[in-house]
């Protein structure tokens, strides 16, 4: 009867769920570099591009943020205690040597110390309070290591050491005599990157390899910590898009001060890092590393295992620094994008539990799944959070679910007789998304109960109906949905589904001649349907068309009934969208009210077409806490709640 794919349901990944918190921050520029002395001071840089650099200063862990700026771009920044801190950067001119910028008290003042034959300092790195190091690339097209002995007021340059170098990345000590900082050799040498490792304050160094790695190809050694003298980690990528290829991460550690290098894989996890960009470590064992895409991966066994952590950030963003200070864990990138875990980003389990029934005489359902299920309106993406069977009583227990706000969903499991005696159903009870009750699992909930829709066939024919669901991406090209589900229904009654896989197409089987209506329903994608007539052949190209991924004011179709969606996202800080139809032109009124009852925005109050929209409601005004939005049209009126949470 159905081609049942409920293994492969939703391209999905299952997440570790994680406490990390979306933070406001001081601007919507990009974040290059984060860091915290302790649990209430921390500082951030603007990126380097930019021909100036803003400090952002907080005393009150991120709740508000002060700032100042200097006339240079700055590349990195570190700080030794609340007031004293160096940023290293490049030079607002090409003809001009960079500046090394120190303050001694807090950032209100910065005054800075030349480099000569510098123009791009990556990495400062202060050992004490006066003995530091800069890495720099030079004008002269080839790199140096500068040192201070009086707090940076100074600098001296260490010769001798990066003569067959060309690139020189980060720098990492200790303490005021042992150091490291990871370099970039000629193209003609195979193990072009390379380590040099000093113990006597930078008076000479030994250089180790990374034996057969990289190559020819463009690489970058970006990020460097030792934990003691003999444990420590590199972090990079390797940039091979030129040649056709993937850019990958890489990760080494060594045991034995830098001598020898350990190749540690970090495994492909759904949404894919490609770009290492920033690590951090607190202990031998436990650590982060965060890239492209708005992934973070924890390792608590030196980098042998890593775990994706759920920091509920789309894939379009770019994480470029970790910082850990006194319990707290910090994030920070593009877009201004700042994130938070007290916790180490580790996993509270919150559990889901609750009963599956059947819609028409309310009896348990003997076997299936339940799927935490959440859409990304930035990629499209469906991503299962949880997924556990049902049990024989209807029972079901979901234990690892995010502090998040979810879809439920209950599936049929019957793949070798396909005969499912139920089709795919939302929370409470429905098969159209945007009619579903989403949850918001702040913490554990119970009686959270399905009833779904059963499936009445007498599996007696073979006959399908074929076809499609299609996005129509740019210049008339279709690119195929998946994670559609297709139901055929006759009035109320269910015959039978089937869900699209990665090129979009559906078959579904044995169904008995009459008239159906053919469902179409992928969450992010307004629902549609068509009436078809079976008799005796299949039917073919029954397709299904997207112009977008979410339905807008103005769709040209007509929704059958008035209706309210759940807003997205939700909790949310500062934006939401609120989604609604109308069947035919109606007074339409969509307001949103505190817990007292008061009117706090009036989003809607008017005469409206038929037809899909959707508004933005913006809570900057708004303080943290629960509210309720009602939508109200001709005799319908519906009500649902919202979570602002800053």
């Amino acid at each position: 009867m159905i081609k049942t794919v409920i293994a492969a349901l939703l391209i999905t990944v299952m997440h570790i769920s994680a406490q990390w918190v979306s933070t406001p921050g001081p601007t919507t520029a990009d974040l290059k570099r984060i860091h915290f002395v302790n649990s209430q001071t921390g500082y951030m840089i603007n990126q380097f591009w930019m021909l100036s650099t803003i400090i952002y200063k907080t005393t009150n862990s991120g709740l508000t943020w002060d700032s100042t700026s200097i006339p240079d771009p700055a590349n990195d920044i570190f700080f030794i205690n609340e007031n004293t801190g160096w940023l290293a950067g490049g030079s607002a001119t090409v003809i001009a040597p960079a500046n090394v910028w120190k303050t001694t008290n807090g950032g209100a003042l910065w005054f800075s110390a030349e480099l000569i034959d510098s123009i791009n300092c990556n990495s400062v790195y202060f050992a004490d309070a006066l003995t530091g190091f800069v890495t720099a690339n030079g004008n002269d097209g080839v790199p140096h290591i500068f040192k201070s002995t009086d707090g940076g007021i100074q600098w001296n340059e260490i010769t001798g050491v990066l003569d067959e170098s060309n690139f020189i990345h980060a720098v990492f000590f200790t303490d005021p005599n042992t150091g490291w900082f990871t370099a970039k050799e000629g193209t003609g040498n195979e193990n072009r990157n390379v380590i040099f490792r000093t113990t006597n304050s930078g008076s000479s160094w030994i250089k180790s390899n990374f034996p057969g790695f990289f190559g020819a190809h463009v690489a970058n050694l970006h990020n460097i910590q030792f934990l003691n003298p003999n444990t420590g980690y590199v972090g990079g990528y390797v940039n091979v898009w030129y040649k056709g290829g993937v850019p990958f991460p890489k990760f080494f550690s060594t045991t034995n001060g830098g001598m020898n290098w350990i190749d540690l894989e970090i495994p492909e996890i759904p949404p894919y890092m490609h770009y290492l960009l920033c690590m951090h470590f607190i202990n031998i064992d436990t650590g982060w590393i965060a890239g492209n895409r708005g992934n973070v991966l924890r390792t608590t066994n030196s980098g042998l295992n890593w775990e994706l952590q759920y920091t509920g950030l789309p894939t379009n963003v770019t994480l470029y620094d970790l910082n850990y200070s006194e319990g707290n864990l910090w994030a920070a990138g593009r877009y201004g994008t700042l994130i938070k875990t007290t916790n180490g980003g580790v996993s509270v389990d919150v559990s889901v539990t609750g009963t599956i029934r059947y819609s028409d005489n309310g009896l348990p359902v003997t076997k299936g799944y339940v799927k935490a299920i959440k859409h990304s309106e930035t990629g499209g993406e469906l991503e299962v959070l949880d997924s556990v069977r049902i049990q024989p009583d209807g029972t079901y227990t979901l234990t690892r679910v995010p502090h998040d706000t979810i879809d439920l969903m209950a599936f049929d499991d019957d793949e070798i007789s396909y005969s499912p005696s139920f089709v795919p159903t939302y929370y409470p009870s429905t098969i159209f998304w945007e009619d579903a009750q989403q949850i918001y699992t702040d913490s554990n909930l119970t009686d959270v109960n399905i009833n779904v829709f059963r499936i009445t066939n007498d599996l007696q024919t073979n006959i399908s109906v074929l076809g499609g669901v299609y996005f129509n991406a740019a210049g008339s090209i279709l690119a195929g949905i998946d994670n559609a589900i297709l139901y055929a229904r006759v009035g109320n009654i269910y015959r039978a589904y089937d869900i699209t896989g990665n090129a979009g197409s559906y078959e579904i089987k044995m169904m008995p001649p009459g008239q159906y209506e053919i469902i179409c329903s992928r969450m992010g994608y307004e629902s549609k349907s068509r009436f078809v007539t079976v008799i005796d052949n299949n039917l073919t190209e029954i397709n299904f068309y997207y112009g977008d991924l979410t339905p807008v004011a103005g769709s040209e179709e007509i929704p059958s009934a008035f209706s309210l969606s759940q807003n997205y996202p939700n909790p949310f800080n500062p934006k939401t969208k609120i989604k609604f139809s109308l069947p035919a032109r109606s007074l339409a009124k969509l307001t949103v009210f505190d817990l007292l009852g008061k009117e706090v925005a009036n989003l809607v109050n008017g005469d409206l077409n038929a037809g899909y929209y959707e508004y933005e409601l913006d809570a900057s005004n708004l303080s943290s806490g629960l509210y309720f939005y009602r939508f109200s049209a001709g005799n319908f009126t519906q009500t649902r709640k919202m979570i602002v949470l800053k």
